[in-house]
């Protein structure tokens, strides 16, 4: 994992790995990124398929210290993008590894019996050292009323033996394992795998750090407890007992969202679009529909067009006409992808038939009939 890898490289492999051009892998790389921050932005948690699971992980506002200054600061809080991989992910990226076991280094007995080779330099240095030990005059014994004074004698100094040098000749290096060095250009998916989840990883959390500051603490006032004395109630015929009316319940103002008309721009798409506007990229079908005579592929949008955004009156829940649209938007992504993306062109139509199955039944003559039996094997699980 030491080889680094670019954004632009891995453009390229994964083009070149999938056949597809790098126009459509910079938007796929893109688009996936963009999926998964605002799944996390309004759940908190995103599970791919296949893939594995980022959950959106809040690190509590901490004190510090100012790396320059040395003062007390406190760091603020922030937010991290945790990914698991799934297990036949997480197996296939550490395929290449699974032959390295643990080795362990049996200690040499005789370690500690064995003499330390210094270099020449040290042993004449140490010798010139004890030599001048031993040439040093002795401090004369004197006497006196109050306290003897002793005799000081010299103390011989001795090297201590250093343990951690070690000769030249002696050290040798022995490789606990050699790994092959010809790599087979299919062990190099994994790798790519891993590079391109680690780059989302961190692009997620770039952006999730920027904007976060560290909470306030709002200090509680506790109420002062106040003492009711309870006065004896007289005796009073035929009390009448007051029933309390439950509050009504409150109700929450619907998020009313009205037609908009939007230029667009590089870089716009139908997901953004109806999460800008809707707080909810599923309902893009509803802008599909909506601009069908000026979006001709529903991946792609060009650039300074005028789209029509239909007004929803619930952002939360949507009405019986809003659902056959939604599900006429779906219908129209179904015709759309049937050809090119067979695959997503079902999922349309299994959602278009769940929310408007009367509307799916008057078009049978256009769907084909093994798209229908999908539908229908799936509806009833």
């Amino acid at each position: 994992m030491q080889e680094k890898i670019t954004f632009d490289a891995l453009i390229n492999s994964v083009a070149d790995k999938n056949q597809i051009s790098k126009t459509f892998s910079h938007s796929l790389i893109k688009e996936m990124a963009l999926v998964i921050q605002h799944g996390l932005n309004r759940d908190g948690v995103v599970n791919l398929s296949g893939f594995g699971i980022f959950k959106l992980h809040e690190v509590p506002s901490r004190p510090g210290r100012d790396i320059r200054t040395g003062a007390s600061i406190t760091i603020p809080a922030k937010k991290k993008v945790l990914f698991k991989p799934e297990k036949h992910l997480r197996e296939m990226i550490n395929k290449n590894f699974a032959m390295l076991k643990p080795q362990f280094l049996e200690n040499d007995k005789n370690e500690n019996s064995k003499s330390v080779e210094l270099p020449p330099e040290k042993q004449e240095n140490i010798a010139e050292l004890i030599k001048e030990i031993d040439n040093r005059e002795p401090v004369k014994e004197t006497k006196t009323e109050t306290a003897p004074v002793f005799e000081n004698k010299p103390e011989e100094v001795t090297p201590e033996p250093n343990n951690h040098v070690v000769s030249e000749k002696n050290e040798q290096i022995n490789p606990l394992l050699v790994p092959d060095t010809k790599e087979d250009s299919k062990n190099r998916a994994p790798i790519f795998i891993s590079i391109f989840v680690i780059l989302i990883i961190l692009l997620l959390f770039w952006q999730f750090s920027g904007d976060d500051q560290p909470e306030e603490k709002i200090a509680e006032t506790k109420k002062p407890v106040i003492e009711k004395t309870v006065e004896p109630l007289k005796s009073q015929p035929n009390p009448k007992t007051e029933t309390q009316k439950p509050p009504p319940p409150i109700q929450k103002k619907e998020e009313i969202v009205k037609a908009k008309l939007h230029k667009t721009s590089e870089g716009d798409n139908l997901w953004n679009l109806a999460y800008n506007y809707y707080k909810d990229g599923y309902l893009w079908p509803l802008i599909l529909l909506e601009n069908k005579d000026k979006i001709d592929d529903p991946d792609f949008i060009k650039k300074n067009i005028t789209l029509h955004i239909p007004n929803i009156k619930s952002t939360q829940k949507l009405s019986t006409e809003e659902q056959s649209k939604l599900a006429q938007g779906h219908l129209l992504a179904y015709f759309e992808y049937k050809d090119s993306k067979p695959d997503d062109a079902r999922n349309h139509l299994f959602v278009a038939n769940k929310y408007d199955t009367d509307y799916v039944h008057s078009r049978l003559s256009e769907i084909d009939e093994s798209d229908l039996q999908y539908v229908k094997r799936f509806s009833m699980k």
